[in-house]
């Protein structure tokens, strides 16, 4: 492939790249909205997509309000551990009985794919998605304002202990600069 030919492709990716965020930032600008066929959310000639309720709850970054983390739904499992966690895993806990520190990590990476669910157009996954970031946010505030407790037993660990990450050299905490792979 010729010089000419590669910059030709690299500038069609770039153009797609930022059509693409163009239309990821159009969507959280618009809350839950749909995005905008000027930002390349339609195709040309087709009808322009259904308003979905714009509902100022269902953005990335809120925090789940007390009724709803005391509700049915509001102490979910975590299903996953997030992206790039090095600690030691929480799956298939529920949120309630996370330290707070990976609670923001598992809001920011639910936060993630709701703002990617909404670039494809799907509206109803990406509110759960920023559902559960906000009770994970919520379980986090509240973690952090409790006593420290073992998960298990439910026994308080001691008069307002915290949860503290692991110390360096501890197990599950990566300090080798050496595995950074770039």
């Amino acid at each position: 492939m010729s010089a000419d030919k590669e910059l030709e492709a690299l500038k069609a990716r770039v153009t797609a790249l930022e059509k693409t965020f163009q239309v990821m930032a159009d969507a959280i600008t618009r809350g839950m909205g749909a995005p905008t066929p000027a930002a390349g959310g339609a195709k040309k000639g087709a009808a322009p997509p259904a308003q979905a309720p714009v509902d100022p709850k269902l953005r990335p970054g809120q925090v789940a309000p007390e009724e709803d983390l005391e509700g049915q739904y509001g102490n979910p499992e975590v299903y996953k551990d997030p992206y790039g966690w090095q600690g030691g895993s929480w799956e298939k806990r529920r949120m309630s009985d996370c330290p707070s520190v990976y609670l923001e990590a598992v809001a920011n990476d639910l936060d993630d794919f709701g703002v990617k669910l909404l670039a494809k157009g799907d509206y109803d996954k990406a509110a759960w998605k920023f559902r559960d970031a906000g009770r994970a946010r919520g379980w986090a505030q509240r973690n952090r304002n409790a006593p420290a407790h073992d998960a298990e037993t439910g026994e308080v660990e001691g008069a307002g202990a915290r949860w503290q990450p692991p110390a360096q050299g501890a197990a599950g905490f990566e300090d080798d600069d050496d595995a950074i792979p770039f």
